[in-house]
């Protein structure tokens, strides 16, 4: 009863080799031929469970029939097929999986971009470097369901080239979809981005560019950035500064503070000033209270020294001594101490 919750319906004979403790299970699934044959059932299951089981078997004979099953009707078994795809990392399928992103791509249980979708996802999960370009047209296309596989893609591939192809969508003032996946992507890739990102912010002719790369180099938040966000303190555009800023408050570096009080006492336009200054705020302030503590505590154990030395560290200790005989004298003080030990 245990194994047939774990087990989607299925008309399929599933052999369980163990149960861990855990509860996890494995099947065994047999040949990889009997799968290819479970792909075409009726039964939405049972396909699903073919296709994940293709993947585990490792046969990757089986990859072009998957990539043929991109277009299942059931939601399910696209993404089994996907994920079969990514476990068998067998990159001669990726020139079939590119022509589905060029291909009409006509709706798969009534959703457009589907087929697209499972081609960039499993495009990804391949790490196909080959495909940047590809994945970067279907970015920057209308169709929401299929650019957000894209961008997700891209920042899997994660080189230089598939950074470039996410910073495209920056010069978009709106934040459109296809902005919003782009700088999700580049989010993702990380530092691996920063590099096309600081290029953008230093040089790029449009200031939206500059503006949108400032702020992503703000999410990252990787401190090798600080010089060309510090550089960009000079930009001509006032809302790229204000951005750059604001970047810099989350970075956080000493380089970074330090051009933040410049920038918040010496820029020229009241919001840079201000935009400096809240950042300049959210940074903590160590190395002043670092030396303040090292300083106090010298100073307490040289008053503490001074204040034991002879004869008045004699008569503090005697004085001690003298209260706690006093106390240990007074009166029911043994018998309190008792009941409050075993209260």
């Amino acid at each position: 009863a245990r194994v047939n919750r774990l087990l989607p319906s299925t008309t399929q004979a599933l052999h369980v080799q163990a149960l861990t403790n855990g509860g996890s299970i494995e099947a065994q699934y047999g040949r990889a031929q009997d799968q290819l044959i479970n792909l075409s059932s009726a039964n939405p299951a049972d396909r699903a469970w073919a296709a994940a089981a293709l993947g585990w078997l490792g046969d990757t004979s089986a990859a072009p029939a998957l990539v043929a099953h991109l277009d299942d009707p059931d939601a399910a078994v696209g993404l089994a097929v996907v994920h079969a795809l990514g476990h068998l990392s067998d990159r001669r399928v990726v020139p079939d999986l590119v022509q589905r992103l060029h291909t009409a791509d006509e709706a798969v249980a009534g959703i457009p971009g589907t087929v697209r979708m499972r081609a960039a996802m499993a495009l990804g999960l391949l790490r196909a470097a080959e495909a940047v370009g590809p994945l970067a047209n279907i970015m920057m296309s209308d169709q929401t369901i299929a650019q957000a596989a894209a961008a997700d893609a891209l920042a899997r591939i994660g080189t230089p080239a598939a950074a470039e192809a996410l910073a495209r969508a920056l010069a978009e003032d709106a934040l459109s979809p296809t902005r919003q996946v782009a700088m999700r992507g580049l989010e993702r890739m990380g530092s691996a981005a920063a590099p096309t990102l600081e290029r953008l912010v230093r040089t790029d002719t449009s200031a939206t560019t500059r503006r949108n790369a400032a702020e992503l180099l703000g999410w990252i938040a990787a401190p090798g950035s600080t010089p060309s966000l510090v550089a960009a303190l000079a930009d001509r555009d006032v809302d790229v500064r204000v951005e750059v800023a604001w970047a810099l408050g989350e970075i956080g570096s000493p380089a970074a503070h330090a051009a933040l009080q410049a920038t918040a006492q010496n820029d020229t336009d009241p919001a840079v000033r201000t935009a400096a200054a809240l950042a300049l705020s959210r940074q903590p302030v160590t190395a002043p209270v670092v030396a303040a503590a090292s300083t106090d505590q010298t100073a307490v154990w040289t008053q503490l020294a001074n204040l034991l030395a002879p004869p008045r560290g004699l008569i503090l200790l005697f004085s001690a001594l003298l209260a706690v005989l006093v106390l240990w004298l007074r009166p029911g003080a043994s018998g309190t101490n008792h009941r409050m030990r075993h209260s």
